[in-house]
């Protein structure tokens, strides 16, 4: 009895155990809904849902509705959606939610990306602007260079074509502050790893960050001083799959093309230059009534090249497709992108092959991480891209020719049917039929592997990732060229054999074929002690850079970093980078650069009234370091002594006396030679007003560019070496040039809401100017020819003083640039006042082409649905220098504009805006001087764009999460103080592919 009592008493403990064991769990186990809803009640798909501490996750459905089973009434969800503030709800006995997202203002948790790790706003005391990813997205833009302009403080662009698929534009951080060409382009870095970054699909990009500083830039040592710019691309997140799809479609219009005058103003025009000069006018009074009625095309030809063979408009494609999402275990972020833009030439005449200007790409990208354990993730990221480049086998040429040519110089087409032509010119009509074309591809193949290790098992905060990167870029071509049998009809009706027809030839090649490996292993450390904040850093990386069968170029890269901070009061850093390049000798391949940065936030002191409505928060910071640059020339091993190839002169031996190849004695090596080096200060301050509303960050800077690399042009050639610049004898280069750059930065914002109208104005401003200090220029015979004390770039010309309008000015002032001056010349000023103009009146004139100040604001807001942003970009302090044959009259074999109207004559002296007219090239009119320095200045409507997403209760019906169309054109207004040529254009005849303007519709549709 008493065991079969104990038997009972034993079972029903258990039961009562596991049924309050079972009971426990179930009620720890839990179900929570809810709605999410916007600020105008307008329902939200796509909120990301995640219980904290868990990867635990859900998304919001179609109609703003969501379901999530945490594991107990004390967990807390974090509800996040780009774009808007996270909401952090904690459960307790809550089983229903309705959850009201609030758009995000200026958030100092934000966690900004910095070099080899990242950090939140509120602790950084370097100089870092970041760019809103989803304004880069809606540029629609193919190009992410072009986008940037105007969008980040510190960053200088210019873009100066439009031509598809080679219209990349010239990125500078802070300005220039070496005077070695190619050598001022910032370092970038998406995901860690060097690489192209201009055919990137800005759909991709999560983070855009842009380091200035020495405090943001030291870690990359020998390669950080032209600052660094970091991306990062999307990854996936843990919530039900989220399928993007975007498509746009564009129509291009070029734009400031050139100006030309018709056959008849040309003849005439031409006849007053040959009279200027004393010669017979080439045309008589026939001539000039066939240009004038146009009676006799094929004999008297009047040719629009620009109107006949450019089209009004071109069109451009492109499609987005993302999935993004993921389970506890894998997260995904899967994109495809294919772009395709058209050129602006017609075509004539040929089924065979098009021969007009067209770029394509292709592109996949795959981001996955793997939770291989609670503590180590595993990722996986693998991009390629294929692009397509077609351009006419004459390039360039082609639109050079089409500004080049006179109306009246060859016919398209003869009476007969042959095409027209002349020797040494481009018929633009024959190219664009049977010249032939060039394609070119381009695969590139990008792979990184990465592996996180939490190792809070030694100590709480430490972790350890290592990183292996292999980005490939592989080239082809496949060339087919012909050109078919030129005749010129003359005016007397004649037939003359210019070239014969060269038969089709087709040419491939392969190259160049570019890799770059990159390994990295870094320990992090991360800790909170109290008020006490402790974050540490040491990293090695490596990169080898393989082009061809060329010697690699090799880099490593020991960084350290540790910060501190006080009760996120007071803030400090050091940073530092010990660096490796192969491009110097043994010995002096090693360089340390040490930075150093403070920072202290003003509004956490007691003193400070935290109840102010106006000022929020304060934090003055201050940077100082060095940072390398091994990018020092075009050549590379200056420490070697070089042995070229005599390629002339070469002597002869043996019974055939053929000429033999042989190498001799180059340029000496110079083992002395190191990188540049920049001493960086930089003093700024962030605030914030108005309950966040306003935020407003200043930033001044200071930067000692030293160890430029250049020729000691002072020394004689009486030593017995040939002149200091020659490429392959001479002198070696030396580190001797020196360059100061300074200049300041403002960064503004404003968000708020009227009503259901919220909006938003951001704005930023940049200014840099740089001076020579140390060049190694040859002795000067004036001060005012030197370039030291000057900007980088400074140009060197005459300074014009109106015109000769009489015999007697030019009798006073003669020129030895022309010993024929005629009235109606530019005058010159007389610098050194020896009575004549020649070489030693040369003068530092104007400004440099890149502009000093770059700037942009935007404004944007939404309301029910309707979305705007509006976007300007400016720039100022530039020049323009205008010449050749865009712009100077019949310059060999050229056209004249409509601006030759304005020419000097006798009858127009006091209103002429143009020198009397030479027939060819005029040595004294035809130099650089002010008289063709224009105003580079100008404001740009860059981007606007208007967007309506659709109601979801339209869409929900078609399972469709949102729909959104919009309108956006690019490039819509300019402001500039010269209209001839784009102001963003290069130096010159503006003979390169015109810029664009751009104007689309777009579908996004998410499911």
């Amino acid at each position: 009895m008493k065991n079969k009592f104990m038997n009972k008493f034993l079972l029903t403990l258990i039961i009562v155990i596991a049924g309050g064991l079972f009971s426990s769990l179930y009620a720890q186990s839990l179900t929570v809904t809810g709605k999410i809803v916007d600020m105008n009640d307008e329902v939200m798909p796509g909120v990301n849902i995640v219980e904290t501490g868990t990867t635990n996750g859900a998304i919001s459905d179609i109609n703003g509705n969501f379901k999530i089973t945490v594991s107990s009434s004390k967990s807390v969800l974090v509800f996040s959606f780009i774009g808007y503030e996270d909401q952090e709800i904690a459960v307790g006995k809550q089983r229903n939610l309705n959850v009201k997202m609030l758009e995000s203002g200026v958030d100092l948790e934000e966690v900004v990306v910095v070099g080899y790790g990242s950090q939140k706003k509120a602790s950084v005391v370097g100089a870092i602007s970041t760019a809103d990813a989803k304004e880069l997205q809606n540029t629609g833009t193919t190009n992410l260079t072009q986008a940037i302009g105007g969008r980040i403080a510190g960053v200088i662009s210019r873009s100066p074509g439009g031509r598809p698929g080679d219209d990349d534009a010239s990125i500078y951080i802070r300005g220039i502050a070496s005077y070695n060409s190619g050598t001022s382009s910032p370092l970038v870095l998406v995901d860690g790893i060097e690489r192209d970054y201009s055919q990137i699909d800005p759909e991709d990009i999560e983070t855009f960050s842009v380091l200035k500083d020495a405090s943001a830039t030291a870690v990359f040592g020998v390669r950080g001083a032209n600052g660094v710019i970091l991306i990062t691309t999307k990854r996936g997140e843990t919530s039900k799959p989220v399928v993007d799809l975007r498509a746009s479609f564009t129509m291009n219009t070029p734009m400031n093309l050139p100006d030309k005058l018709g056959s008849y103003d040309f003849a005439r025009l031409k006849n007053e230059a040959l009279m200027n000069v004393g010669e017979v006018p080439e045309y008589n009074s026939y001539d000039l009534d066939m240009y004038r009625t146009g009676a006799s095309p094929y004999t008297h030809p009047d040719n629009d090249y620009i109107g006949d063979l450019l089209k009004n408009v071109s069109t451009k494609q492109q499609y987005n497709l993302t999935v993004r999402g993921g389970t506890p275990f894998v997260r995904y972020y899967v994109s495809a992108n294919y772009v395709d833009e058209k050129g602006i030439y017609k075509t004539f005449d040929n089924d065979d092959y098009n021969s007009n200007v067209y770029f394509k790409r292709y592109g996949m990208r795959t981001n996955l991480d793997f939770n291989v354990t609670k503590t180590t993730v595993f990722g996986v990221d693998l991009s390629g891209r294929l692009e397509e480049r077609h351009d006419n086998d004459a390039e360039k040429g082609l639109y050079e020719s089409m500004v080049r040519l006179p109306p009246n110089y060859l016919n398209y087409v003869n009476p007969n049917g042959t095409y027209g032509g002349k020797l040494n010119v481009v018929n633009p009509y024959a190219a664009l039929s049977r010249y032939g074309y060039n394609h070119s591809k381009r695969n590139v193949f990008e792979a990184v592997i990465k592996l996180n290790q939490k190792l809070d098992f030694i100590t709480k905060g430490l972790s350890a990732r290592a990183m292996f990167g292999f980005v490939s870029n592989m080239a082809s071509r496949r060339d087919i060229t012909e050109r078919p049998e030129l005749w010129e009809y003359t005016k007397d009706g004649q037939y003359v054999i210019v070239s014969e027809e060269t038969p089709v030839r087709i040419d491939t090649s392969a190259g160049p074929h570019r890799r770059n490996i990159t390994t990295e292993f870094a320990v992090n450390y991360e800790r909170k002690f109290g008020a006490h904040a402790v974050t540490g850093l040491l990293a090695f990386n490596q990169l080898s850079q393989y082009n061809n069968e060329a010697l690699p170029i090799g880099y490593i890269n020991y960084v350290g970093r540790i910060t501190y901070g006080y009760k996120n009061k007071y803030l400090a850093e050091f940073n530092a980078g010990y660096n490796g390049s192969v491009q110097f000798a043994e010995g002096k391949r090693y360089g340390f650069f040490p930075a150093f940065s403070l920072g202290w936030v003003v509004s956490e002191e007691n003193f400070w009234n935290k109840d102010s409505k106006i000022f929020d928060y304060m934090k003055i910071r201050g940077a100082y370091g060095e940072v390398g640059n091994d990018k020092i020339g075009s050549d590379k091993y200056y420490y070697l002594q070089t042995y070229p190839m005599l390629t002339s002169n070469r002597p002869s031996f043996g019974i055939d006396n053929n000429p033999e190849n042989r190498i001799y004695e180059g340029k000496e090596g110079n083992l002395d030679v190191t990188w540049e080096r920049a001493r960086k200060l930089n003093v700024g301050i962030d605030m914030r007003f108005f309950n966040s509303k306003l935020a407003l960050t200043v930033d001044a800077f200071t930067e000692k560019r030293v160890n430029i690399l250049d020729y000691d042009r002072s020394i004689s050639t009486i030593y017995g070496m040939l002149g200091a610049t020659d490429g392959n004898k001479g002198f070696p280069p030396q580190n001797l040039g020196e360059v100061r750059n300074s200049g300041f930065e403002i960064d503004a914002s404003f968000n708020d809401r009227i009503g259901k109208v919220s909006y938003y104005v951001k704005g930023n401003m940049s200014f840099a100017r740089n001076k020579v200090l140390k060049k190694g220029e040859e002795p000067q015979t004036y001060s005012w020819t030197s370039a030291i004390g000057r900007k980088v770039g400074q140009r060197f010309g005459m300074i014009t003083d109106g015109f000769y309008n009489t015999q007697e000015e030019i009798a006073a002032l003669p020129s030895r640039f022309s010993s024929n001056l005629k009235l109606g010349d530019l005058k010159y000023r007389d610098i050194n006042d020896d009575g004549v103009i020649d070489s030693y009146d040369v003068a530092p004139i104007g400004k440099t082409r890149l502009p000093e100040i770059m700037y942009g604001f935007t404004f944007g807001g939404s309301w029910k649905g309707v979305d705007w942003q509006i976007f300007f970009q400016g720039a100022a302090i530039t020049d323009l220098y205008v010449n050749g044959y865009g712009y100077w009259e019949f310059t060999n074999t050229g056209s004249v504009m409509k601006h030759h109207l304005g020419r000097w004559t006798p009858d127009n002296k006091e209103n002429a805006t143009y020198p009397s007219l030479s027939p060819t090239t005029s040595k004294q009119n035809h130099r650089l001087s002010t008289f063709w320095l224009k105003n580079g200045n100008y404001l740009r409507l860059k981007n606007m764009q208007i967007g309506y997403t659709l109601p979801t209760s339209w869409t929900k019906k078609a399972r469709i999460a949102s729909a959104r169309i919009y309108v956006s054109g690019t490039n819509l207004l300019t402001f500039a103080g010269f209209k001839e040529y784009d102001p963003e254009s290069n130096d010159g005849g503006n003979t390169s592919y015109p810029q664009m303007r751009n104007y689309s519709v777009g579908l996004n549709l998410k499911f």
